[in-house]
Order: C-alpha cells, then sequence, then structure tokens
C-alpha cells in the first residue's frame, strides 16, 4: 500500500499513495462444481437434493451439449449440511 500524507500547512488535506477495493463474497463450500456437458447427445443434470442425495430420477432432465450444468451427485462431505464460506476478492491498487 502507498504512503498517506496530509499537508495541513497550505489548508489543502491530499492524498497520495494507492488504492484498492475489497469485495465479501459468500460461496457454498459444499457442493459439487457445475460441469459444461460435452456429450452430443445430452447429458443427466439434476443436482442433489436438500439432504444431499443426487435427485430422484423422476426430477432430472437431459440437457444439449455445451450446457453448463448440476450433474446428480451427492454432496462433497455428506456429513456437512450446507457449508457456507467467505472469501475476499481484491481489485488491483491503483497509484495516484
Amino acid at each position: 500500500m502507498g504512503e498517506t500524507k496530509i499537508r495541513a500547512a497550505s489548508g489543502v488535506a491530499s492524498h497520495l499513495g494507492s488504492e484498492s477495493y475489497h469485495t465479501n463474497v459468500t460461496l457454498t463450500v459444499n457442493t459439487s462444481p457445475p460441469q459444461v456437458c460435452s456429450n452430443p447427445q445430452g447429458c443427466i443434470s439434476g443436482g442433489a437434493t436438500q439432504a444431499g442425495t443426487p435427485v430422484p430420477v423422476s426430477q432430472r432432465a437431459l440437457v444439449p451439449q455445451g450446457t453448463t450444468y448440476m450433474a446428480p451427485e451427492p454432496r462433497s462431505n455428506p456429513y456437512v449440511a450446507n457449508g457456507v464460506g467467505w472469501s475476499i476478492r481484491a481489485t488491483p491498487a491503483t497509484t495516484r
């Protein structure tokens, strides 16, 4: 980070240094990542139920090739319900 100086003698305050912004991002950490369908015949989608098991066959759908979808897979950790994590994303610092 840059250095901050205040010029009080001239009556004008100024900031010398760098500046960046931080954004808090909420993440669902106990889930399988989305996939892109690469099968020309389509892919079965559905994700997981709130209990963490794959959705029943009657609730699954076929998505076309190239579609981002949730595969019918169990949660990564079946002993954890809804895992929520926080991540802080920062923009690059700019110099003034």
